[in-house]
């Protein structure tokens, strides 16, 4: 049970780190780490490979049916607001420790070229966290749902599951699932963090509200039947369900920012 519970922790620990998070690496202590951070050369694909990489993309923007193929395409004319932007020119200390192609704006928030939120920066001068504009917010959702893709396998845990009775095996998943975080179960803490953060935002995107409401309502779910032992198996079930329609809008995302480029 210790080994499962450490587990557990280091799964959490990992999400909170994960996409989205704010960040401070302009402060004294980070740079001797990032100066010795090499950059790679960049290879540039051939006319040949680009008309590949063109037709593999349009191959999977078909594939997608649907909602999904409606949510890639507006990530495929999603722009970023020419308003706010701060040039390397003007404040070289804020892309000194950024990857190259990024677009930084007055509120300090970092942006890949495809419109996908990269970071957001903490600084001496500003050290609290500063809303999106409306023009940012679909790149910050992008990136919050591939924040919440992430899924615990609690069955998988289970070291010896053939020694095991079905009622031994509903014990311990119950246990397991009910580990606290800061009052939710599991990693449900952080994925309700991360929607209750973007859904205000997606009131523009009616398609994409509906399926963040969905995803919602699908750990809601999993978190009523997660209460009981003899329902345990029902909300593992709900839990990964709702990971798995996550992994789906993050996956129609890319497709449409993979067009983009």
């Amino acid at each position: 049970m210790k080994k499962v519970l450490k587990f557990i922790a280091f799964a959490l620990l990992i999400s909170v780190l994960l996409t989205g998070c704010s960040h401070n690496n302009h402060g004294k202590d980070n740079r001797v780490a990032a100066a010795e951070t090499k950059t790679k050369a960049v290879k540039y694909p051939t006319t040949s490979e680009q008309k590949n990489i063109k037709e593999e993309n349009q191959s999977a923007l078909e594939k997608l049916t649907g909602d999904y193929r409606r949510i890639a395409i507006i990530a495929r004319d999603y722009q970023l607001p020419k308003e706010g932007r701060i040039s390397k020119k003007e404040r070289p200390d804020l892309y000194k420790y950024e990857p190259d192609g990024v677009i930084i704006y007055d509120n300090l928030y970092v942006f890949q070229n495809d419109g996908r939120l990269d970071s957001r920066i903490a600084t001496k001068d500003h050290p609290t966290i500063q809303p999106p504009t409306k023009g940012q917010y679909l790149g910050v959702i992008m990136a919050m749902v591939d924040d919440i893709v992430d899924e615990l396998d609690f069955k998988g845990l289970l070291l010896n599951p053939g020694v095991l009775s079905q009622e031994e095996k509903r014990e311990q998943y119950f246990k397991d699932w009910n580990t606290q975080t800061d009052g939710k179960p599991a990693d449900l803490a952080h994925k309700y963090k991360r929607l209750n953060e973007i859904i205000p935002y997606a009131q523009g995107y009616p398609i994409i509200l509906a399926k963040l409401k969905d995803i919602q309502a699908t750990f809601e779910q999993a978190e009523q039947y997660g209460k009981s032992k003899d329902t345990i198996e029902k909300a593992l079930d709900l839990y990964h369900q709702g990971c798995e329609k996550a992994k789906k809008l993050s996956e129609a995302f890319a497709v449409g920012r993979e067009l983009k480029n």
